[in-house]
């Protein structure tokens, strides 16, 4: 330790008094913001360097203090290399390869709903009508669904409807078929919603679909 009332010389890794730049022979002078000044006991206000730390990065730019130390005033740009930019973009990929097709058998699960319905609908009114008649009866026009089944099958816009393959009180079929307006709305072309009904198997009715 020095006597006390020495006066200590100048360090070069250290500003000087008064000075707005770093005293060393080797370094780079820089100027320092005019706020970051040393106090009067000779150290730095770390406090309010590291405040001026984004405000002095414009004119500093990226740099080391003397020597190699480290210098509050660094400001250190930062990104995405090549390689993490194309990891994410595989990554990317693989979930759109994984939900698209998801997502499209949501879609066609949704709209398929549609002819469901209807089909529970004319199955119900081919029931009725074979408890009043005695037989089921086919159909294959809007009109032919409206006469005999009571039933408006214009409401449906994506399908095409058909009662056929009918025997006596034993069977028949229900065909719902993708029109032009369903192939528009992303459904396939030609594509199906079966019911079979057969009242000599269990389950009596039976679903199939091709969509």
């Amino acid at each position: 330790m020095r006597p006390r009332g020495h006066a200590e010389e100048p360090d070069s890794r250290t500003p000087i008094r008064g000075e707005r730049h770093w005293a060393s022979p080797t370094a780079e002078r820089v100027p320092r913001a005019p706020f970051l000044d040393v106090d009067p006991g000779g150290r730095y206000n770390v406090r309010a360097m590291w405040m001026g730390r984004a405000a002095c990065a414009s004119v500093h730019g990226p740099s080391r203090g003397p020597k190699g130390r480290f210098n509050p005033f660094e400001f250190t740009a930062s990104g995405f290399t090549l390689t993490e930019l194309m990891v994410v973009v595989v990554l990317v990929g693989i979930l759109a390869a994984v939900a698209v097709p998801v997502y499209d058998r949501y879609i066609r699960q949704t709209k398929a709903s549609e002819a469901r319905a209807m089909i529970g609908a004319i199955v119900a009114a081919e029931k009725a009508y074979a408890e009043r008649n005695g037989v089921f009866v086919a159909a294959s026009t809007p009109q032919d669904f409206l006469d005999k089944l009571k039933i408006d099958i214009k409401e449906s816009g994506l399908f095409d409807y058909a009662v056929s393959g009918v025997s006596g009180k034993d069977r028949f079929t229900v065909t719902a078929t993708v029109n032009s307006e369903g192939v528009s709305q992303g459904l396939p072309s030609g594509g199906t919603v079966v019911y079979q009904y057969d009242r000599n198997r269990e389950p009596r009715g039976q679903w199939q679909e091709n969509l």
